[in-house]
């Protein structure tokens, strides 16, 4: 499914790879899935990372981001990040904020 709707909005001639890292739980529910996905991710990214250009995250917690983005130059970027980063843009332009003022008695 990431796949197909990845499609949808990449460039012309771009490639999409989507790999489950070895090992990892398919659903994330805990900091022990976590852990156990990292070094199945770490294996994705050193046998990929000639051939790509960049690493995605697929999961919106975005399990492991900080490890991944130390061990290589490419981007690693986040679901889970990028749609809070869309959310706030979003939100400035909608939101007013007005001051308040408390007074102590």
């Amino acid at each position: 499914m990431i796949k197909t709707e990845a499609a949808k909005v990449a460039s012309a001639g771009t490639t999409i790879v989507c790999k489950n890292a070895p090992n990892a739980s398919m659903f994330i529910d805990n900091h022990i899935d976590e852990i156990f996905c990292g070094p199945g991710m770490l294996q994705l990214l050193r046998e990929n990372e000639k051939e790509l250009d960049a690493f995605v995250l697929g999961c919106t917690c975005d399990v492991n981001i900080d490890i991944m983005r130390e061990v290589t130059e490419e981007p690693v970027v986040g679901i889970g990040e990028s749609s809070m980063l869309v959310a706030m843009i979003l939100a400035i332009s909608k939101v007013s904020v007005k001051r308040l003022i408390f007074f102590a008695p």
